[in-house]
């Protein structure tokens, strides 16, 4: 399905923009941030699949030495629609469910980024029947754009309660500030939330 299809664009002075074309993997996928690093530019989204059970997205990350050739990262184990331990996300009709990257940095040890996983959650039944919404927050970390590992949660929440393990947080954008990682997200309650690393 084509809904959506990543697209990069490159200037060599911030004026003139090119599209690049489509190397035919970019089908069903959106990249939501890019960083530079010494080997040239890494950027993170998601890319999924949509059928009869509603949509299945996937975090994804792809590479490029000068901004203009990107090749899309080979999935990692910890790069699976719900890496977690636990209750599976029920597969409703018309949900769209799995997970995405976010956000992307480069940091002294490598490349870091946060995302969010989220779906229908089988141990939550509503009301008006059907099941509750589960959202977790994710981290990953690299030494490259082909090795992603997730980490236990290494983030303190700043809020009295903390609990980032609970499925109900999802992490948004992130910032280095010296050796200290901040981070925005959501809860499912509404509103946003901060943790910091470091």
């Amino acid at each position: 399905n084509e809904l959506t299809k990543a697209a990069f664009w490159f200037s060599p002075d911030g004026k003139a923009w090119e599209m690049i074309p489509d190397d035919g993997t970019r089908a069903f996928a959106e990249p939501q941030a890019v960083t530079g690093t010494e080997d040239g530019f890494v950027a993170v989204g998601f890319q999924g699949t949509i059928g009869g059970m509603g949509a299945a997205l996937s975090p994804i990350a792809w590479t490029s030495k000068d901004g203009r050739a990107w090749t899309r990262a080979e999935p990692t184990a910890d790069m699976a629609a719900w890496p977690f331990p636990g209750p599976t996300p029920v597969a409703d009709e018309g949900a769209m469910q799995g997970g995405a990257m976010w956000d992307v940095a480069t940091t002294p040890s490598g490349l870091l980024a946060v995302g969010s996983y989220w779906g229908l959650d089988p141990d939550v039944e509503m009301p008006e029947g059907g099941h509750g919404f589960a959202q977790a927050g994710a981290a990953w970390q690299a030494p490259d754009a082909s090795a992603w590992k997730l980490l236990d949660d290494p983030f303190v929440r700043i809020e009295p309660g903390s609990d980032t393990t609970s499925p109900k947080y999802g992490f948004q954008r992130l910032a280095l500030v010296g050796s200290t990682q901040l981070i925005i997200g959501t809860r499912r309650e509404g509103g946003s939330v901060l943790w910091l690393c470091g």
